[in-house]
């Protein structure tokens, strides 16, 4: 009873968090193709976006089933919480290294946008 209980919780722990960023990650790609990219690459960003979500979902039960084999659930439930755990200020980390500053550059952006689209305009009533 009670580790069935302990097991549908982290169950549900776990689809809650993978909801989370599931969602957050189509909004964090938007701003990096935003100020990165030609609006073109939307759709190759979105397709590797569900083809690594795919893959993953293929691979993760696959190779879990072997480690969880071989250390056991235990143990193998503390290195995932120890990898999340190590991965999150990584993250920060890159984020930091990478010196994007989203609100300036896609100002930025912003203005070179409107300073094309008054051109544009200039051109057409020419």
């Amino acid at each position: 009873g009670g580790k069935l209980c302990g097991i549908l919780l982290a169950l549900a722990g776990m689809g809650v968090g993978l909801s989370c960023i599931d969602a957050a990650s189509a909004a964090l790609l938007v701003q990096l193709v935003d100020l990165r990219h030609h609006s073109s690459m939307y759709g190759s960003t979105y397709a590797l976006r569900g083809f690594s979500e795919s893959a993953g979902f293929v691979v993760g039960p696959l190779l879990a089933s072997g480690i969880m084999e071989a250390i056991g659930f235990r143990a193998m439930s503390v290195a995932l919480g120890c990898c999340v755990a190590l991965y999150a200020p990584l993250l920060l980390i890159v984020h930091w290294l990478s010196g994007v500053n989203g609100k300036s550059e896609n100002k930025e952006r912003t203005d070179r946008d409107s300073e094309k689209d008054e051109q544009n305009l200039q051109d057409l009533a020419a």
